[in-house]
Formats: C-alpha cells, sequence, structure tokens
C-alpha cells in the first residue's frame, strides 16, 4: 500500500467515525454493555457534540464493561460518567483491524486544541472542590442556601462546585422536594 493509499484509507474511516457513526447515548449497567460486539475499534466520546475522547481497542465489549464497572474504571472516567452519562456523553465507534492506532492518532491531534478536562486536576482548575466527597457540614450549609432561595449558579460559586455537582446533591437530599422548590 502506498502512503497516499493509507491516507486515503484513514481518511476514509475517520470520516466515517465523526460523521456517519452512531451516537449512542451512555448507559452505566450490564444491558447497556451488552450491545458492543468483542471486537476491535476505534471510539470517541463526545460531550455536547464536541469530541473529548479518542481511544483505540482490540475489544469493545471489554472496554465498556471496565469503564461502567466501579471497581476497575479509573477514578477520573468513573467520576466523569457517573456525573455526566445521561446528559451529555454519546459514544461513538468504528469496527477497525487494521489502522486503529493510527486513527486514533489521528483524530487526537485534531482536537488537541479542546479544552474540556477529564481529569480530576483539570476538572479542579475550574471548581476547585471537584470530585472532593460532600461533608456533613458541606450538606447542613447547602441546605440552608438552598432554604434561603440562593440559585444553582449562586451555590457553584459558594461551594466551588460545578453545576451537575450542586444538582445531584440537591437531588440527593432531597431538597427540592423537602421545600417544594
Amino acid at each position: 500500500m502506498t502512503k497516499e493509499a493509507i491516507n486515503k484509507y484513514l481518511d476514509e474511516l475517520e470520516h466515517r467515525l465523526i460523521n456517519e457513526a452512531e451516537q449512542i447515548t451512555i448507559g452505566v449497567n450490564a444491558s447497556w454493555v451488552n450491545q458492543f460486539a468483542n471486537e476491535a475499534a476505534v471510539y470517541i466520546f463526545r460531550e455536547d457534540g464536541v469530541i473529548v475522547h479518542v481511544g483505540e481497542t482490540k475489544s469493545l465489549n471489554a472496554l465498556m464493561i471496565k469503564l461502567v464497572s466501579s471497581k476497575s474504571a479509573a477514578d477520573d472516567m468513573g467520576m466523569l460518567l457517573q456525573e455526566v452519562v445521561a446528559k451529555h456523553l454519546k459514544l461513538s465507534y468504528l469496527l477497525v483491524d487494521l489502522g486503529r492506532k493510527e486513527l486514533e492518532e489521528r483524530i487526537l491531534e485534531r482536537i488537541k486544541t479542546a479544552t474540556k478536562s477529564y481529569t480530576k486536576a483539570g476538572k479542579q482548575q475550574a471548581h476547585k472542590n471537584a470530585y472532593e466527597r460532600w461533608t456533613e457540614e458541606d450538606d447542613e450549609r447547602l441546605e440552608l442556601l438552598f432554604c434561603e432561595g440562593k440559585s444553582v449558579r449562586e451555590l457553584m460559586n459558594i461551594f466551588a462546585r460545578n453545576e451537575g455537582a450542586i444538582e445531584s446533591r440537591i437531588k440527593k437530599l432531597e431538597l427540592r422536594e423537602k421545600y417544594d422548590r
């Protein structure tokens, strides 16, 4: 195969993955995982339509099992999935036998300038307390401020956490039901 033919092949794969592959809503359970073949693939995660992660794997099914398994998922990816899963994240993939690594690197190069971060340190640059445990004092303070009518945006600033973290905690503490808001 000539270099020109290889580039054409990779261009075609990239186009199919980015523009034609189905965008699948992420689920975090065994039945969702079972839809994936135990085959080699290149995959991308999109957040609100923007590619934020690209990777390649020898087994798409094994990778998805690993991602949704709380015991084996990397902390940062596991936390990300819990935070934005249903609302923002979509998965696309393309079964690829030859050229997975090259395709992954090619797409990575294109999205290099993306500003989204999926590491704890990266998230904490934007929100100091991202992924930190909520303390009992935090919960009490959140309830008090929620009672006072503070908006989610104000609570985000006060607690140095993102919108998803604030909304999740309000839901967990059942504050909307408790205070009819």
